[in-house]
């Protein structure tokens, strides 16, 4: 699963063959178990949940009444998560929780335990909703962006409390978090990119920009909602044969709308050296 999440986990796991790595995957998948090009020196496992046992809704009106965020596992997919932290714990240093939701199982562990886990969150979801919240113009979908900031909030509170250090990908969201929970201890580790790997051998298409994300990921429609609405039109001014290219997985129909001339929606892509190179 190509998501972002996965993508960092797979390049982590990748580039630390010095360390003697358990992946354990909450999602049963015919792939896990077997060898993984460079993955010899890590033990793949899976919990066996179906995907759609734990998919999150992205319908607020289905979550109004609900006392956890929609970002949150289940009660029963945190408590397997601890039980089987707890079997392994005793053979590794440290443990990373790949998921913010994944937070939630850190109320099942005794204190020995969460004092070796590093909560990667990615991004500060309270700050991600705190937008939403204040760009939404509907009343009824503010009100629920409102209360999904209040058990956001208090759901990321207690997970960081109880996590040895949470990571995000972004400065602006350590700073962001630092401020909202003083009591925790954050970093972050911005992404990088291989440029041996996207190194030109000509000069570089000045006409065309790329901008590459899943889009089934609310930060990123906002983003190229951004780039095509207020970006562009300023852009054609000075060049009007200007390409914006959208590339990654699950356009939504918005995102789709948007091709034109000047703008290109790719969807997946195997090789984004196709788009960014000349």
């Amino acid at each position: 699963d190509l998501d972002g999440v996965n993508k960092i986990t797979y390049n982590l796991l990748k580039r630390n063959e010095y360390y003697k790595t358990s992946f354990i995957s909450l999602v049963k998948g015919k792939d896990l178990g077997q060898k993984v090009n460079g993955f010899d020196h890590v033990n793949i496992s899976s919990m066996g949940f179906d995907q759609s046992s734990f998919k999150m809704s992205k319908k607020f009106t289905s979550w109004l009444f609900a006392f956890r965020p929609i970002v949150a596992v289940s009660k029963s997919i945190a408590k397997k998560t601890a039980q089987e932290m707890l079997e392994v714990e005793k053979d590794f240093e440290v443990i990373q929780l790949c998921h913010l939701g994944l937070g939630a199982c850190l109320g099942y562990l005794p204190p020995k335990v969460r004092d070796k886990v590093v909560l990667l969150a990615v991004d500060s979801y309270n700050l991600y909703i705190s937008r939403k919240y204040k760009q939404e113009k509907n009343l009824l979908r503010k009100l629920a962006y409102r209360w999904e900031l209040f058990l956001s909030k208090r759901f990321e509170r207690v997970c960081y409390k109880y996590a040895k250090e949470i990571i995000y990908v972004s400065k602006v969201d350590e700073g962001f978090s630092k401020k909202l929970f003083p009591q925790s201890k954050f970093d972050h580790v911005d992404l990088g990119v291989d440029l041996d790997f996207f190194r030109p051998e000509g000069e570089v298409n000045k006409n065309q920009i790329v901008f590459t994300g899943n889009f089934n990921y609310g930060p990123n429609q906002d983003a190229a909602r951004f780039l095509v609405k207020d970006v562009l039109p300023g852009l054609k001014v000075y060049n009007p044969s200007i390409v914006l290219v959208l590339a990654g997985s699950n356009p939504t129909e918005e995102i789709r709308s948007y091709q034109s001339d000047n703008v290109t929606v790719t969807g997946f892509v195997e090789d984004l050296r196709d788009y960014v190179l000349p």
